[in-house]
């Protein structure tokens, strides 16, 4: 009997590897060797976000059918890690919630799993990992045995977790973060310091990738440890001067600071380039707009936060004049909805705050990124309402679409909206649906009005949509032809 009737067993584990897990579950249930054929494929990569009993089910199912082997890709977090939807950005090591999963129902069984993944590539453990080993203190010894071999995601380690772990060989993208209670003054900080020194010391050479607790950089701060190939690094905030921070971390490519930005005193005494080769500077307005005037090697430029946001009518004039000043390929900007004015014009002439008027905003922002390829626009309102959302389809389906077109070659576009409609206008806004376009009309206008765009991204939570991506995708894709000049459809992906 073959897995799959009327082909061969390498064409159908070919085909079987080719599925997505919704698919690879029903072919499952076809028969016990379809089911055993499936196994493997349903355990490389998963993601366990419901509940202690899923991820307890998860290893048992893995533990009785010796799949632990199989298994690349493991992501452990809580049932909602999202109260950053009213955040542009957050660092990972920032996951702690009223709702997070207890590890005492599956610590064991995950310690059993966690022997077994001798092929592990990456390891996101968002529980408390300090309640998790003294649950099972085998978690540990098992980590250090057989540690990822690409991204590993620690968070809330603290005393226990971090002596446990001194030893760990760590993959090369790390996020570290440690549990509050280790600060306290009747904490053993000295100890748990020289532990958690000891881990980075033996990692800093290996290190790439890394997003550590704001304590930790602290304690680097204070230190001469240095990790030379660190290229990525996400610091939520940061007191220590700029200097610093290209001294612990000489060879940074891609900065993201997500959360507090920076002091002044971080940023002051420097007049030029701290990193040779910066291409990328993402978080608050203030530090990336900072970093984009020190170093002209910038391309990408992503602002969670309006730069000046306290500032005057000019503060977005000083951004296009930076703008201007290189050739950024990718930019992200932040647009703050303020509170309705209900005396003013029902357009998006009154989108942003007085010093981000659309009359100094987006026309200047087209002119100053001639050679943009992708744009990421986030539009902000907390306490959203009816007004609220006249505000922002003027502004996507019109006054951003009409400075935009302009550019000669924008390939990608993300539109977001991020807010929670106040309670008095939620049956409003739900019996109103009609009065506003549908995702349909918004990318249908967009990939009609801009013939380079390619990819077109809606993550706008407004009445059940669901993020969604559009492509334009060329009826004869042949070599040679121009793709602006050929008739293309647009699909859903």
């Amino acid at each position: 009997m073959s897995i799959l009737p009327g082909i061969n067993d390498d064409c159908a584990l070919a085909v079987i590897a080719q599925l997505d897990k919704p698919s690879l579950a029903a072919v499952s249930q076809t028969s016990k060797l379809a089911f055993h054929a499936v196994g493997p494929y349903l355990v490389q990569d998963v993601a366990l976000t419901r509940s202690e009993e899923q991820v307890l089910g998860f290893c048992r199912y893995v533990l009785a059918h010796n799949l632990a082997n199989t298994v690349r890709h493991l992501y452990i977090d809580s049932p909602d890690t999202s109260v950053a939807r009213l955040e542009y950005v957050s660092s990972a090591t920032y996951s702690r919630f009223s709702n997070a999963l207890k590890p005492a129902q599956f610590a064991s069984a995950l310690a059993d799993v966690l022997e077994r993944t001798t092929k592990l590539e990456s390891l996101d453990l968002g529980v408390n990992v300090e309640e998790l080993i003294k649950c099972e203190p085998r978690v540990a010894p098992a980590l250090i045995a057989n540690p990822p071999s690409a991204k590993l995601r620690l968070l809330d380690v603290g005393k226990t977790a971090h002596l446990a772990l001194r030893s760990l060989r760590s993959p090369p993208h790390l996020i570290l973060g440690e549990d509050n209670g280790i600060h306290r003054p009747e904490g053993d900080t000295e100890v748990l310091r020289a532990a958690l020194l000891e881990f980075l010391s033996a990692n800093a050479e290996r290190l790439r990738v890394i997003d550590l607790d704001e304590a930790i950089y602290k304690t680097l701060d204070q230190r001469a440890l240095r990790f030379p190939n660190v290229e990525m690094i996400t610091i939520p905030g940061l007191d220590m001067s700029m200097q610093t921070c290209a001294r612990v971390f000489p060879s940074v490519r891609y900065f993201n600071n997500p959360m507090t930005g920076m002091s002044d005193h971080a940023r002051s005494g420097q007049h030029g380039p701290l990193w040779r080769d910066l291409r990328s500077a993402e978080g608050m307005g203030n530090i990336v707009v900072w970093l984009a005037r020190h170093h002209p090697t910038v391309r990408r430029l992503h602002m969670w936060m309006q730069y000046g946001y306290r500032g005057t009518r000019d503060a977005f004039g000083q951004v296009c004049d930076v703008l201007r000043a290189r050739p950024i390929v990718s930019l992200g900007m932040a647009v703050e909805i303020p509170d309705d004015d209900h005396n003013a014009p029902f357009s998006g002439q009154w989108l942003v705050q007085p010093h981000f008027e659309m009359g100094h905003f987006w026309p200047g922002l087209a002119a100053a990124i001639p050679q943009a390829r992708f744009l990421h626009l986030c539009f902000r309102r907390p306490g959203s309402t009816y007004m609220t959302l006249e505000v922002l389809f003027a502004a996507l389906t019109h006054e951003t679409i009409s400075s935009l077109d302009a550019l000669p070659d924008p390939r990608y576009v993300l539109l977001r909206y991020i807010g929670h409609m106040a309670r008095a206008d939620q049956a409003r806004v739900h019996d109103s649906q009609g009065a506003f376009p549908s995702q349909e009309d918004v990318f249908s206008l967009w990939f009609s009005r801009i013939s380079s765009l390619e990819y077109h991204e809606l993550d706008l939570k407004i009445w059940g949509w669901k993020r969604s991506w559009w492509r334009r995708q060329p009826l004869n894709d042949r070599p040679g032809k121009n793709p602006y000049g050929m008739h293309r459809r647009i699909i859903r992906v």
